[in-house]
């Protein structure tokens, strides 16, 4: 079970003099007095304290958000992990394993170390590729992954919109709200 960070490690929040400060996971209150739970801190915003932090994240509206970024997040995982594309006929893997070995050959490529490569294909088939074309699939595969990342991204803006945990709910009980909209190609 994943444990929640704790309150210190999330208020590394003092904004260098008027500059932005990129937070991954913070809790504050904008200019304008809204609770935020992720964003950007800017000059003017402040952190909350830990019993704003405590009194917010338990209501159910937080408990909702959390469940749905979890839910959106096991989706695009899910996409990522057992899809793949069709690739000039091949069957191509994009999972974290792939695209790691996808990026460590097209670096052997760009330095020089190879001039070809003999890749086994997500169905078991085996592709000799030249540079170009190891590239451009490489490419391929990776314009999936930020696809998905896309999608995630624009599921979570469709949720952080949402200012009620029912309405958070009903769109979790639909499944074509974390199921479609994915990029698809046939794999």
């Amino acid at each position: 079970m994943n444990q929640e960070p704790s309150f210190d490690d999330l208020q590394e929040l003092t904004p260098a003099a008027g500059e932005p400060q990129e937070i991954p996971l913070a809790y504050f209150y904008n200019q304008a007095g809204a609770f935020v739970y992720v964003g950007e801190m800017l000059p003017g915003d402040r952190p909350a304290t830990e019993a704003e932090v405590t009194a917010a994240i338990g209501t159910p509206y937080f408990r909702a958000l959390n469940l749905a970024w979890e839910r959106i997040k096991a989706a695009r995982d899910a996409r990522l992990e057992r899809g793949g594309l069709v690739w000039n006929g091949y069957l191509v893997s994009i999972d974290k394993e792939a695209t790691d070995r996808m990026t460590s050959t097209a670096l052997q490529f760009v330095v020089g170390v190879v001039e070809s490569v003999r890749w086994k294909m997500s169905d078991g088939a085996y592709a000799d590729l030249d540079r170009e074309a190891f590239l451009a699939m490489s490419a391929a595969a990776g314009a999936v992954v930020q696809a998905c990342y896309a999608v995630e991204e624009a599921k979570r803006a469709q949720v952080a919109a949402m200012d009620d945990a029912d309405l958070i709910l009903a769109w979790l009980a639909e499944p074509a709200n974390l199921l479609t909209g994915w990029p698809g190609d046939g794999a």
